[in-house]
């Protein structure tokens, strides 16, 4: 019971990111070949490849849906029908939040739910939840032998982004490209513009993201592309942002258990109002992918979305031991020099990363 009790808990809520340290490293093998069959060199293959190749270095990093994963039962277990548990008003804005961009009637969907814990407005509700969630995986180090071998087949690179820019770049970045319709829902229903919104339930969070974003000039630049959030005064920008790293990311430490105590546990489809812990659901995995060592963030409304990174985020790259000199000197080519580049070699059966 005791694995089952953690499962279900997950984090407190006000927990600031479970940091495993500055920096957090994603595996890749690199794309250096042409991209048909037809020919080697085409004008089409090469732009395609240098665009690939620069979004990766350093231009963006991509939030994924569960349902897209190749492992099924990741972030998609079945859930129970807790709709009883919440007030109308909660309900309501749950509700909203998942289908603001639909033309359903959330009323209709509200008294569905409330008749069966196993109807099909269940399962669509549920569904959508994931279809809005975003999730992006990190690992904790470059040395890690099987993610080498499984990733990248000891030919690809790690990258380093550093921890405090990538929560920048992602709440940002996300605001930027939010819809109009989103926008409004969380300035007026929500009330995203408002100073400490979440200081009473949250203070450590709230205190956190007052401390990574604070420069209203430079937050004001990020959000040009929003044409909601840019007539707003530039302090009340600062504060969206601020409350929507507090309620809308979330990074964690993935858990990993057998599968047999998986099974045994049914996480709730709406988080609880009192609850004061972050559900596990999205953070655990079968021990299968122990190996992976895994740190993943969840946007909470992101979905599928590319986000875009300022220079500074992208701290290092590492090589794996089996890449050719040819293969560096083209990432070369496309990398910040600030950058620092490191290259993987075995010493006494171990991993070492080494500055080139």
């Amino acid at each position: 019971m005791r694995i089952l009790s953690k499962f279900t808990k997950g984090p407190a809520k006000d927990d600031v990111e479970e940091f495993p340290g500055k920096s957090f490293y994603k595996y890749s093998e690199m794309d250096l070949g042409p991209s048909c069959n037809e020919c080697f060199e085409c004008v089409d293959c090469r732009k395609k490849r240098k665009e690939r190749m620069k979004n990766k270095l350093g231009g963006e990093v991509y939030f994924s849906s569960p349902l897209d994963f190749n492992d099924i039962i990741d972030s998609q277990l079945e859930v129970e029908n807790n709709v009883n548990s919440l007030d109308e008003k909660k309900l309501y804005l749950k509700l909203k939040e998942l289908f603001y961009d639909a033309d359903d009637n959330i009323e209709d969907i509200s008294q569905e739910l409330k008749k069966s814990n196993y109807s099909e407005v269940v399962q669509k509700v549920y569904k959508k939840q994931l279809e809005k969630i975003g999730i992006l995986c990190f690992t904790v180090k470059n040395t890690n032998a099987a993610m080498w071998g499984y990733y990248s087949n000891n030919r690809g690179i790690c990258i380093e982004y550093d921890t405090e820019n990538l929560m920048y770049d992602i709440t940002t970045n996300f605001a930027a490209q939010m819809s109009e319709s989103l926008t409004r829902f969380l300035l007026e229903e929500k009330e995203y513009s408002k100073k400490d919104r979440d200081k009473g339930s949250k203070p450590n969070r709230t205190k956190y993201a007052k401390k990574i974003f604070k420069n209203e000039e430079e937050i004001v630049a990020s959000l040009k592309e929003n044409q909601v959030l840019t007539v707003l005064p530039a302090m009340q920008q600062k504060h969206f942002v601020q409350n929507l790293y507090v309620k809308r990311l979330w990074g964690r430490k993935v858990s990993y258990y057998k599968n047999y105590d998986i099974q045994r546990v049914k996480p709730s489809l709406f988080e609880k109002k009192d609850e004061k812990n972050v559900s596990g659901k999205y953070f655990v995995k079968d021990e299968f992918w122990k190996h992976e060592q895994e740190y993943r963030f969840i946007l909470s409304l992101g979905g599928k979305k590319a986000i875009q990174l300022r220079e500074g985020t992208v701290k290092s790259i590492t090589f794996g031991a089996n890449i050719s000199n040819e293969s560096i000197e083209k990432i070369k080519e496309n990398i910040n020099s600030k950058v620092n580049l490191y290259k993987i070699i075995v010493i006494n059966n171990q991993l070492k990363a080494i500055p080139i």
